[in-house]
């Protein structure tokens, strides 16, 4: 699902004003993309708020048993990482139509507007995707449209420490595996920046082809960036000629997930409960808190200085006396940090004057996890 596009007209149902499917009295429109639109509604059944997806009439009209078929196959799923389906048909008109749980949260997508995710919180919204996808992807069904607005980000009010639940939407385009498309006219479907290869090419699309997906998406959570940027066909196949770069910056762990999951062969990506255990070990890695500090004064050769008197300069000008150098050994205060939490040093900061210490201060750089 997309945010409202003014230029673009929302698709109405065929009945105008009139409930849909006898149920459902639609309200006012939430989103909409090149499928269809998304409305806000009034069960008149169950008195309850949904969304209804209305799709273009005819869209299923070449096989209507097998898009009702697999709409309520679609309706089945019960998955704390999906939006769930409660009712699906097709109304006067030809008009297919998915009625869903309304869920009130920000896409990825918004959210990636402010900029990248930290690590950690990409493992963990990954970690819930992969959950999701595996689930769906163990009853046949191939989502074929994973991307940062397709997800939503939803907080518990009663568990706000908990952290936002990614939730997939969007399964308007989703197709049984070895079953019919959803969608009738054959086209091969999906946001052309983050198509897979295979749905490039227009072959077969099966579980590999999300993993992909949520592969690209995983990368622009951690860099801010989109991989494969624009639209149309030169977008599309952007993908066949040159692969995804995973940035070296990254911990040696997210370059052992990520590159077998953008393999150009199908057959060796991982599957998507594999990544997410995988995610979750990611996840599940501390942020480091401040370190524990311990100061320690120590003897240094480092002579202080003493007043004197001034002496001549040499033959390049710069005077090669002045203030008397203390020969005593020298206490210098250090600031111990293990290694392996130190990002940078900066030199040690000696004060001016006639002090007898000297100051080593050690910084470390924190970046979360």
């Amino acid at each position: 699902m997309t945010d409202v596009d003014a230029q673009q007209p929302a698709l109405a149902p065929v009945r105008a004003g009139e409930p849909l499917a006898g149920r459902y009295l639609l309200g006012e429109v939430l989103g909409q993309g090149g499928m269809g639109s998304v409305y806000r509604a009034r069960d008149l059944v169950l008195d309850r708020d949904v969304a209804v997806k209305l799709f273009r009439p005819n869209a299923a009209a070449e096989d209507a048993a097998s898009y009702e078929h697999e709409a309520r196959l679609l309706a089945g799923l019960s998955h704390p990482g999906l939006v769930t389906v409660f009712d699906a048909g097709i109304a006067e008109g030809d008009q297919p139509f998915l009625v869903m749980e309304l869920v009130c949260g920000a896409t990825l997508g918004q959210v990636l507007g402010d900029g990248p995710m930290a690590p950690g919180a990409t493992a963990a919204l990954g970690a819930q995707l992969a959950t999701a996808l595996a689930y769906v992807h163990r009853r046949g069904i191939v989502h074929r449209d994973v991307k940062p607005a397709n997800i939503l980000l939803v907080i518990d009010n009663d568990e706000p420490a908990t952290g936002p639940q990614a939730k997939l939407t969007d399964f308007g385009i989703a197709r049984l595996i070895n079953g019919a498309r959803l969608t009738a006219d054959g086209f091969t479907r999906g946001t052309a920046s983050y198509l897979s290869p295979e749905q490039v090419r227009g072959e077969p699309t099966a579980a590999p082809s999300d993993v992909f997906s949520l592969a690209l998406v995983l990368l622009e959570c951690l860099t801010g960036t989109v991989v494969y940027p624009g639209e149309g066909v030169a977008t599309a196949t952007a993908r066949l000629h040159r692969e995804p770069e995973v940035p070296e910056w990254l911990d040696a762990q997210w370059h052992r997930l990520l590159r077998p999951m953008f393999s150009g062969d199908p057959a060796r990506r991982p599957g998507a409960a594999e990544v997410a255990v995988a995610l979750t070990g990611l996840a599940a890695v501390p942020t480091p808190s401040a370190p524990s500090a311990r100061f320690e004064t120590v003897e240094t050769a480092e002579p202080a200085e003493s007043a004197g008197p001034a002496a001549s300069p040499d033959e390049a000008g710069v005077p090669q006396a002045g203030p008397q150098l203390d020969s005593r050994p020298q206490r210098t205060r250090v600031l111990e940090i293990p290694p392996a939490e130190v990002r940078a040093a900066p030199r040690p900061y000696r004060p001016r004057g006639g002090s007898r210490r000297v100051v080593v201060l050690v910084a470390a750089v924190w970046v979360a996890l």
